[in-house]
């Protein structure tokens, strides 16, 4: 099949290839983070006027993804492969998530939920877990009339009874859960397929598709002598029992064996029970934990410690009391086959860590006894214990038999099982419909931008370790509006302009801005490339017609509507004005009232007065005020045309530097001012009569009086009286 080269990988033909924002590609649902990134950062710093735009933006997030609430609360996955991870740490985007959707749900108590017509079929959802409730979720709202099967008594599969409290409170998840059943879900709760019911009587039930989304929810044994001693717990079992039970109080010594999310959510919750000490044991280091950084992080702030390169070796009895595990120290060899470090053990060196109580959190495994006592199919099982299924469709060995999640791939995030059920949804959908299920794969490649060095990110919002430790309320405070707004703005938008559309879609721009480039004009100088921060633009060769009827071979810089931002700064720098804009700036506006203005006013749209009532710019008193999508994109002929038109005087408003939507639009308009005032002097026009002013206003309550301000100034200056300034338009 034919190959193309990107970026260095070869990449099938018939991929769909696309050009993201890098956290984008690696959330597994492939989240739209920039453009709600932009969204929240155009918000005005007032609740009261922020609070219907806030609604607009979950209401779309909320369609992408059922628990996007939830996710607010426990999914930082994107976060990690940020281009602010290393240089100043990730944009936050798991706590603007929750922003959100905690606004959301304070002014949102009853949505309107569409009605829609039951007749595209019967769907059976085996697990009411994230991946199961995220499937039924779009099938429901795409008509078909879906049951879901859990053998708990409450939905939610482990994102309730796996999950402490700390971490995500059940009111929230059950919000979520109620939305999605909102749609017409009807739910069978306590009831375990394959002991219950089984397979075959969904079908004769006249259930046409099955989806199995069951969780990973038993805890893999350790292999270890004694370890089926009472006081040896799952960690699963361990947090199940907290939730379904109550908080036990625990005294002495926990030892909790394993280096993942659940270890160490088994390890802090343990803290909270009332254990006078917690350890965890893990046989590599803490930079090989495969848990979130963070959660590791908080754990050690609160007391837990951690015993690196420790691998268990047996469970210490003194009768019938454990009183300890015996370990022995490892060390760190040579990678295995897929690059991590294998642990070795150390000759000699065992030791006993005394303890009350041994969570073992080493892994964990579905149970598949639902597959048993059944004839529906041979759905085959995979040598690790998983059902085998198409990656790209879902679809089992057996016809109408779909699986996904944790049930497929075994143990995965929240986010990854939720991206399983919209997949799944999707496959389902088109089988019934009775078309082709395979989709061509998708490639999907990051891009990346120049780093905002000093735009850091300020102290999380937190509890204190002290706090947090003694109870299970949520760990965090959470982000103020104002807080949002500018942990937002710190995002440098990494990905295109045509996966966003923000700006566009809330009525900043009349529409997405391309710049267009007049090859006859365009010398192949190399400026606007040198302007450019998103390397969207390159030269190739071709060839021009001359007047006089011979063709020449030149180059010419071209534009890759990709990568594309247009923020202009390529055609301020163009000098030949072979580059302009589609949309060109917007209508300038006159003063209402008052004398004729005397200043030529250029404001940025996304610093000023871009969240104020109403559509647009404020008309100013004494000014013509033009919108423009950068300040750098003002070019210098724009400005002494200003002058040579009468106006005694030329205003810019743009963003503060290191805060612009653009990177730099500031601070190239500062460098193009500082040579300007160099021209304008030999034609008699004072440096002061142009000027800079940065800042941020989204209600542009300051507007008037920098421009008041300014207009007095000129009038020190006097009348403008300069010779002829010769300038193209």
């Amino acid at each position: 099949m034919p190959e193309m080269q990107v970026r260095g990988e070869r990449i099938p033909h018939h991929t769909e290839k696309l050009i993201l924002p890098p956290c984008q590609v690696k959330c597994p649902i492939n989240e739209q983070i920039q453009r709600t990134n932009v969204m929240i950062s155009l918000l005005p710093d007032d609740e009261s006027l922020a609070r219907e735009k806030i609604i607009r933006i979950c209401e779309e997030l909320y369609e992408s993804n059922p628990f996007f609430g939830v996710c607010g609360y426990i999914c930082g996955l994107c976060e990690q492969e940020c281009n602010y991870r290393d240089n100043g740490g990730s944009i936050r985007r798991r706590l603007l998530k929750k922003f959100l959707s905690d606004v959301y749900a304070a002014h949102v108590s009853d949505r309107q939920i569409p009605q829609v017509s039951r007749a595209g079929g019967r769907v059976a959802v085996i697990g009411g877990g994230p991946s199961g409730l995220t499937c039924a979720s779009f099938l429901s709202k795409k008509g078909y009339a879906v049951t879901i099967f859990d053998a708990h008594p409450k939905l939610g599969g482990m994102l309730r009874y796996g999950i402490p409290e700390y971490r995500l409170p059940e009111e929230v998840l059950d919000r979520e859960i109620g939305n999605v059943l909102a749609h017409g879900v009807e739910v069978r709760p306590g009831v375990r397929v394959g002991r219950d019911i089984t397979l075959d009587d969904l079908k004769s039930r006249g259930f046409d598709v099955v989806y199995i989304a069951v969780g990973s929810q038993l805890g893999k044994p350790m292999g270890i002598e004694n370890e089926d001693h009472p006081s040896v717990q799952s960690g699963v079992h361990f947090l199940q029992a907290v939730k379904k039970a109550g908080v036990p109080k625990l005294s002495g010594t926990v030892a909790v064996v394993g280096g993942g999310n659940t270890a160490v959510d088994a390890a802090r919750t343990a803290i909270r029970c009332g254990a006078d000490r917690v350890a965890l044991l893990y046989r590599r280091t803490r930079a090989e934990m495969p848990a979130d950084p963070e959660e590791v992080h908080d754990a050690l702030e609160e007391g837990v410690q951690l015993l690196e390169l420790s691998a268990p070796q047996r469970v210490v009895l003194d009768g019938s009391r454990l009183v300890g595990i015996e370990c022995c120290s490892m060390t760190m060899g040579d990678p295995d086959a897929h690059g991590r470090r294998r642990p070795v053990r150390k000759e000699g060196s065992t030791f006993v860590f005394p303890c009350d109580l041994v969570v073992s959190a080493i892994g964990q495994e579905c149970d598949l006894m639902l597959l048993a006592n059944d004839s529906y199919g041979t759905i085959r099982i995979s040598k690790r214990g998983t059902i085998e299924a198409d990656p790209l469709t879902m679809e089992t060995t057996a016809p109408g038999v779909f699986a996904g999640g944790d049930a497929v791939v075994g143990p995965m995030a929240a986010i990854d099982a939720i991206a399983a059920g919209k997949i799944a949804a999707e496959s389902i959908d088109r089988y019934m419909k009775g078309e082709v299920l395979e989709r061509p794969p998708r490639h999907l490649m990051s891009c990346d931008v120049p780093f905002r060095d000093h735009f850091r990110a300020a102290p999380e919002p937190k509890r204190t370790p002290i706090i947090r430790h003694l109870s299970f309320d949520v760990r965090e405070i959470g982000f103020s509006l104002s807080e949002a707004i500018t942990e937002a703005r710190r995002c440098m938008q990494c990905g295109p302009c045509s996966i966003c559309n923000a700006c566009a879609d809330i009525g900043l721009q009349a529409e997405p801005v391309s710049v267009r480039v007049d090859q006859t004009l365009c010398s192949g100088c190399g400026l606007c490339a040198a302007a450019c921060n998103y390397h969207a633009i390159s030269f190739r060769s071709v060839d021009v017609l001359r007047n006089d009827g011979t063709a020449t071979c030149k180059q010419i810089a071209c534009t890759d509507a990709t990568l594309c931002k247009a923020c202009g700064l390529c055609v301020a720098s163009c000098p030949s004005h072979a580059r302009d804009m589609t949309t060109g700036y917007s209508l300038s506006l006159l003063p209402q009232s008052g004398p004729p203005p005397v200043v030529s006013c250029y404001v940025c749209k996304f610093g000023w007065d871009y969240a104020s009532a109403g559509a647009g710019l404020k008309a100013l008193n004494h000014a013509v005020a033009t919108p423009v999508t950068c300040i750098g994109q003002v070019s210098s002929d724009a400005i002494l045309a200003a002058f040579s038109d009468g106006f005694s005087g030329v205003l810019l408003l743009g963003c503060p530097e290191g805060d612009c939507h653009f990177q730099d639009g500031s601070s190239e308009a500062r460098k193009k001012i500082r040579v300007l005032r160099d021209i304008m002097a030999p034609f008699g026009i004072e440096p002061e009569r142009l000027e800079l002013v940065t800042g941020i206003d989204p209600l542009g309550e300051r507007m008037q009086r920098i421009v008041d301000s300014f207009v007095m100034k000129l009038a020190t200056l006097g009348k403008l009286s300069c010779k002829e300034l010769r300038h193209e338009r």
